[in-house]
This record gives C-alpha cells, sequence and structure tokens, in this order.
C-alpha cells in the first residue's frame, strides 16, 4: 500500500534521487528539481505523480525507476537484522498471498542481489483495432522471450501460457 512505501521509505532513511525538473504533484506538494534526500511523503508524491513531464509517461516511469533504484540501494546498507525488523513491522501494509513464512525469506534474497542484476523494463505492445475501439495490447511474443531471457529462463514460458485475453487468437510474430 502506499502508506507502506511511505513507511519502508522512511524506515530505511529515505532515498536519495537526482530530479532533472521538479514534481509538481498537487499545490503546495512539490519536490524541487536536483539531489533531494526523499522522506516516505515526498517518495508518494513522485510515485503519485502523474503530470508535467516532457515526455509524459516514458519520463514518469524513469524517475520512478530511479527512485526505485534508490531505495533499493538504502535498505542494502541496512544490517540483515535491522532490514527484517524493518519488514515485520510492515507486514500490515502488505497484501499478498504470499505465506509470511516465506516473506523473511524473499526480503533476505532481494537485500543480496547486487543492483546490476535487476531490471526494470516495460511490457512490449502493439496497438489494434476492436470494432471501433482503438487498443493497447499485451506482445505476447515479446513478453514471454522478455520473462524467459530474464526471471523464467531455468522454466520459459510458452506465450499461449501467459493467459491475456485478447486478440484471442493465434497471432504469428512479425
Amino acid at each position: 500500500t502506499l502508506a507502506g512505501v511511505r513507511a519502508l521509505v522512511d524506515a530505511v532513511g529515505g532515498g536519495e534521487i537526482d530530479l532533472e525538473q521538479p514534481i509538481d504533484y498537487l499545490p503546495g506538494k512539490t519536490i524541487p528539481a536536483g539531489h533531494q534526500r526523499l522522506n516516505g511523503e515526498h517518495a508518494e508524491w513522485l510515485l503519485r505523480c502523474r503530470t508535467g513531464y516532457r515526455m509524459g509517461d516514458l519520463d514518469r516511469l524513469a524517475v520512478q525507476r530511479q527512485f526505485l533504484f534508490a531505495a533499493f540501494d538504502a535498505a542494502r546498507k541496512l544490517d540483515r537484522l535491522e532490514a527484517l525488523s524493518i519488514a515485520a513491522a510492515n507486514l500490515g501494509h502488505i497484501k499478498t498471498d504470499i505465506p509470511v513464512s516465506e516473506l523473511a525469506s524473499l526480503v533476505e534474497r532481494a537485500l543480496a542481489l547486487s543492483p546490476d542484476r535487476i531490471s526494470i523494463d516495460r511490457i512490449p505492445v502493439y496497438g489494434a483495432e476492436n470494432g471501433r475501439y482503438s487498443v493497447l495490447c499485451t506482445d505476447r511474443y515479446q513478453l514471454a522471450a522478455l520473462l524467459n531471457a530474464g526471471i523464467r529462463s531455468d522454466d520459459p514460458v510458452d506465450p499461449w501460457e501467459l493467459l491475456l485475453v485478447f486478440p484471442p487468437e493465434r497471432q504469428q510474430p512479425d
């Protein structure tokens, strides 16, 4: 939850980020351009802000990516017990069907990752027509390739196992 984001960012001491432009979330809720250490409240503003970017969502996603890496870096500086304590204190903010017994293991595995092993990708899409509507569809072939090159390399997924609804018919990749 966003309350969880605020709490976690504050618990790890914030995240350092260099903003090329100010973030104007709402009147009176602005983060200036330049080097910043964001607290939990400012992190929420940054993550929720959807306007003011020169390149729209492309810039917004780049700023969010920069912040996520900064927050991850701050979390990696914690010792193991401190990280597990923060995770345990914030379980009420997490909505998941992952058993609590597995969460500690996931926290430890995540903190052991080096930043060069982490990627944030966009789902590959293409435009299509559905009746009189133009729709953006997930490209199942490119998505399967992306997953199989990364997190599913040990257990590749078939594009048709992704259970995407539209378009229902099989399409050949370009």
